[in-house]
């Protein structure tokens, strides 16, 4: 297939569309159902807070590993009780017609992710290993240490080692594609870019130039076969220290490049799942993280710089939502400092926005109307200094109508806490402290997940509302 340009045109500068429903609002302060119902990957040792009628962990599986791990990707298969049990499932999973039948429907670890570190980022992940369902060991993918990483899509069927950029080795750039049973589908030397993301489809998108930390250059978009299909140019080419990340729609029919020149805009550019430019639209603000809701629109954080004569004086942040043809429908003010994460409730009627300082706020996704946000007592106030000894929020997680946010306390991250909250209300549900514990989500599957790291310990919970 040929390399075709996308009709991006470059340096794009023109005035921002602004739709006429957009709107100030006023902001605060701050990131399955089926034979198990929902499953909840936890640990069983911890110290309970909150309320513990209103909900209930009932543990009804777990699996230790030899290793310290950093993440899984679950499948599924159905077996017999027996075989499920032997698989680590314990008999408080099963529903009488199951026990009736005598099989059953369990996932099993897929694959496991294998990390020098404690840390569940994929800077530190070392190796994937591939597991069929009886826990026997098919294939590993080993990494090089501190050049290569691995990423995977959220669905968790495709798996790309990434090479890291290394400043005495200029060429070394590429990656490859696998499928989650190990199956290779491609691999790149230097004109495969820097791959920075998968979809669900197993489409690729690669940066042409990353510097140490800072992303920046045009995104290059590979499909399934690692064939060449389309080059997203960054508008503010030459701006060194710019800002670029992408990310595909649930489905991967669809990504959105967002680039920035650092201190005054952005710019969003949606295009198909081959790289083909559906919209681009540019804001008097810099994005900081955001979330696509396929052929709904974006819900986005933004920072504004606000500069002095010789040094910044300010930094504001905003919460937003964009509609699916690139119009600004509204945006607020939020004062958070700190880390911070967007999220959109499954009905999409509801955005969350989540400060590493104890902060979780909800507005209305169509009009911004805050609806409830909730402080932790040791949220620091405007001009305190952040404290390190409290369990600073900094994974967030939705499952059905609960929120779940980890929770990891000290400078080296020695104890962790899992809080869940009512989506729809605020409330605080149950607040689990793990001291000396160091716990993180299973990302790559539609149950919510924690994984202790250096015991290498899953647990999955049914979780029961109590009436």
């Amino acid at each position: 297939m040929e390399l075709r340009r996308a009709t991006t045109p470059r340096q794009r500068r023109g005035k921002p569309r602004w739709n006429s429903k957009h709107s100030t609002g006023q902001g605060g302060e701050m990131r399955s159902s089926g034979t198990f119902g929902v499953l909840v990957c936890l640990v069983v040792v911890g110290m309970l807070y909150a309320d513990e009628a209103k909900i209930e962990l009932v543990p009804v599986y777990e699996k230790t590993f030899d290793e310290p791990i950093v993440d899984v990707i679950f499948d599924t298969a159905t077996v017999s009780i027996e075989e499920a049990k032997k698989m680590g499932w314990k008999e408080e999973a099963f529903s009488e017609e199951e026990r009736q039948k005598g099989t059953a429907r369990v996932c099993y670890p897929r694959v496991i992710f294998v990390s020098e570190a404690y840390y569940p980022d994929g800077a530190y992940r070392t190796e994937a290993r591939i597991y069929d369902k009886e826990g026997n060991l098919l294939k590993r993918i080993k990494t090089r240490h501190h050049k290569e990483n691995l990423i995977f899509s959220t669905n968790g069927r495709y798996i790309l080692k990434a090479r890291l950029f290394q400043e005495f080795e200029p060429s070394w750039k590429g990656g490859a594609l696998y499928r989650n049973d190990g199956t290779k589908l491609w691999e790149k030397g230097e004109d495969g870019g820097f791959p920075r993301a998968v979809s669900n489809l197993g489409y690729v998108a690669a940066l042409t130039y990353l510097w140490s930390s800072v992303e920046f250059g045009d995104y290059t978009i590979f499909d399934l076969n690692g064939q060449k299909l389309n080059v997203i140019e960054n508008p503010y080419e030459g701006v060194i220290e710019g800002r670029a990340m992408v990310k595909f729609s649930q489905d991967g029919e669809h990504l959105l490049v967002g680039f920035a020149d650092r201190y005054a805009n952005s710019q969003f550019i949606l295009t198909t799942k081959t790289g083909e430019v559906v919209w681009q639209e540019e804001y008097p603000y810099t994005f900081y993280d955001y979330e696509v809701i396929k052929r709904y629109g974006i819900a986005a954080l933004f920072e504004k710089y606000l500069w002095g004569p010789d040094a910044l004086i300010d930094l504001k942040t905003y919460i937003s939502f964009i509609d699916w043809q690139g119009n600004l429908r509204w945006i607020s003010p939020l004062e958070i400092r700190g880390d911070k994460l967007i999220k959109i409730s499954k009905d999409q009627k509801r955005v969350y926005a989540m400060s590493s300082e104890g902060s979780l706020m909800c507005l209305k996704l169509d009009d911004g109307k805050i609806l409830w946000h909730y402080k932790e007592p040791w949220a620091p106030k405007s001009g305190e200094r952040l404290k390190w000894e409290v369990p600073l929020f900094c994974e967030f997680k939705i499952m059905g109508d609960f929120l779940y946010i980890i929770g990891k306390q000290g400078r080296n991250w020695h104890s962790s806490a899992l809080f869940v909250f009512d989506g729809k209300s605020g409330q605080l549900l149950k607040k689990i402290e793990y001291p000396q514990e160091k716990l993180t989500f299973v990302r790559a599957t539609e149950r919510l997940g924690l994984i202790n790291i250096p015991k290498g310990k899953v647990t999955l919970f049914s979780v029961r509302r109590v009436r």
